[in-house]
This record gives structure tokens, C-alpha cells and sequence, in this order.
């Protein structure tokens, strides 16, 4: 009688962290609306670099579908959309600024809207939000700013 109730018992626990896992969450936490992200590193030619000395680009989920940020000398905006790990951004647009900033950082500008344009994951590590192509590519690595 004892062996059939400890039986018993351990079926019940073994069903119960069975079920559990079934109902645990599938998707990765995503990036929380409002939060804004500073860019620490990005691809060039398959590797990985800081951004130019003195330079701020940022990135901001907002709640209603929206993504904005600054870049060297512009502003910029695109629509988003997350299913799982997939990340897809559209109609990615900015301003059109005449800068008078080095050409090294306009350079810049043009390699981080191109690889945000080829974004189509991301990865969410604490303080870090990475972006990247498909799971073969890391393109750009952002830290989360205090607000």
C-alpha cells in the first residue's frame, strides 16, 4: 500500500514538472517599450567593432510598433513587429541632415542603417540587446541606457 501511494506520488510530481514546462513561455523576453539602447559594437566585414570615439547611436522600441533612435547626424524611425526570436523591421527611414561630421562617422551611419536593414533576430541578455542575421550573423550590439 505504502510502495503504491509513493507510486502515486511520483507520477503526480513527474506530471505536474511535465505540464510546467508546457506552459513556460516559448518566446525570449522581449526589448520593453520605452527602453532605450546604446549601440557598444557592429559587423564590419565580419567583425565586430566599437563605434568612432565621441559617438552616440541609440535605439528605442516604442509601444505602439515603432522603433526611433539617433544616429551621427540624423534621427531615425522604422515599424517593428516580433514573432519569437524573429525580429522584423519596415519602412526604416531618418532624416537627411547635411552634416559637417567627419566622413569616418557618416561612414558609420550608412554600415548601421544597412545592417539594421538586414536584421532579422535578436537576442535579449540582461543589459544587452543583440541584432542579428538569421542566427549566422551578429550586426549590432547595444547596451540598455539608464532611463
Amino acid at each position: 500500500m505504502m510502495f503504491t501511494r509513493l507510486v502515486g506520488l511520483m507520477l503526480c510530481i513527474f506530471l505536474i514538472v511535465i505540464f510546467a514546462g508546457c506552459l513556460a513561455p516559448l518566446s525570449p523576453t522581449r526589448a520593453p517599450p520605452g527602453q532605450s539602447w546604446r549601440l557598444t559594437s557592429y559587423n564590419v566585414g565580419n567583425k565586430m567593432v566599437k563605434p568612432e570615439p565621441n559617438t552616440t547611436i541609440t535605439l528605442a522600441f516604442g509601444p505602439d510598433g515603432l522603433i526611433s533612435g539617433s544616429t551621427v547626424c540624423n534621427e531615425y524611425h522604422a515599424t517593428y513587429q516580433f514573432e519569437g526570436e524573429i525580429l522584423s523591421l519596415s519602412n526604416i527611414g531618418s532624416t537627411d541632415r547635411n552634416c559637417t561630421t567627419p566622413i569616418k562617422m557618416t561612414e558609420m551611419e550608412k554600415v548601421y542603417f544597412q545592417l539594421l536593414n538586414n536584421t532579422t533576430r535578436f537576442s535579449l541578455d540582461q543589459n544587452t540587446l543583440t541584432l542579428s542575421y538569421f542566427d549566422e550573423k551578429k550586426l549590432l550590439v547595444f547596451e540598455r541606457q539608464p532611463f
